[in-house]
């Protein structure tokens, strides 16, 4: 089952460029002397943005933003408020390449990535960049999910709370991508949650799934539409409110939606809908049962062309998933 968490795309580069404010970062050219401390402080501030931007590789990205960190308190010339945004939104970024970054110890990519999120969030404003500050949010609530240090029901906690702050910005009418992939990150945050009533918990991500498909479709969203439908199936089958028969159909349903479009390309994905369908049908006591039981048979049958003896599986609720996170 996959949870991995969906992370936003919002383009820092274009960010730090059009923002209202934002610095110029064009050099002034004297030919008749040579430049200035301030102008060569500027020219260098410029070619580090440069080079960040020209990389979608966060190996790359990394020592030129965390370098004009660096910078940015000696470029005086700027007025305190713009050097204070100009700053929130480099530690976002660099928040989002710790996140992404794969050389290193996760463990340690995840803790940098939060802590210049927690430091973006204390100088990005919300009045004065509201897309920037949600993004943030959101990211931030994706490494506390991904978190192994901590206590895990803080993180969890953490992870809900940021979700819900980017949805005062992320709204449907005015960021529907966004606001759906906000949704689905919530919902798998409060899948997994500690703390509260397990019942309320799973009521809500339901809820939160059923949002994101909303906006995603098949035909438009095709990936992100298969990993919410998958969630939802899972959380159907966990789910502890309203009646079993109800609850297998919604599982039934989803799944079967999701078999629409997963194929063997996604072995993984693709066996473990089958075996939870499988489990699914030979629970189920509606329809006739020996077309529950042929169906049963059928899904047990596809997931055991990619399953084999030696594999590991985890019990979630009344189905079997393999931990993926």
């Amino acid at each position: 089952m996959r949870t991995v968490l969906r992370k936003l795309l919002l383009p820092f580069s274009v960010a730090i460029t059009l923002s209202a404010g934002a610095i110029s970062l064009s050099t002034p050219t004297r030919a008749e002397q040579p430049l200035s401390a301030t102008d060569q402080r500027t020219g260098e501030f410029r070619r580090l943005i440069n080079n960040w931007q020209a990389t979608d590789n966060p190996e790359d990205a990394i020592p030129p933003l965390e370098a004009a960190l660096r910078l940015v308190p000696e470029l005086k010339d700027w007025a305190p408020e713009k050097r204070e945004s100009v700053k929130g939104m480099l530690l976002a970024a660099l928040g989002e390449n710790y996140l992404n970054r794969n050389a290193g110890e996760r463990t340690d990519n995840i803790e940098r990535a939060i802590s210049a999120y927690e430091s973006a969030l204390r100088l990005v404003k919300r009045e004065a960049n509201p897309e920037i500050w949600a993004r943030a949010q959101n990211q931030i609530g994706v490494a506390y999910v991904w978190r192994a240090q901590g206590d895990r029901a803080d993180n969890l906690e953490r992870a809900i709370n940021a979700f819900q702050a980017a949805l005062n910005i992320y709204t449907r009418e005015a960021f529907p991508q966004d606001w759906a992939l906000t949704q689905n990150n919530l919902g798998q945050a409060l899948d997994k949650r500690v703390r509260g009533d397990r019942a309320d918990n799973l009521e809500r991500a339901i809820m939160a799934y059923q949002a994101a498909l909303a906006v995603w479709t098949r035909d438009t969203d095709l990936q992100y539409w298969v990993e919410a439908q998958l969630h939802l199936a899972l959380a159907y089958a966990n789910r502890i409110s309203g009646e079993r028969s109800e609850n297998l159909e919604g599982t039934i349903k989803a799944y079967e939606a999701a078999l629409t479009a997963l194929t063997r390309e996604s072995p993984q994905d693709w066996a473990e809908a089958q075996l939870n369908l499988a489990i699914a049908y030979a629970g189920r006591d509606r329809g006739e049962h020996s077309d529950n039981v042929r169906r049963a048979v059928e899904c047990f049958e596809a997931a055991l062309t990619v399953y084999t003896p030696t594999m590991a599986f985890h019990g979630t609720g009344p189905l079997r998933t393999r931990n993926s996170l």
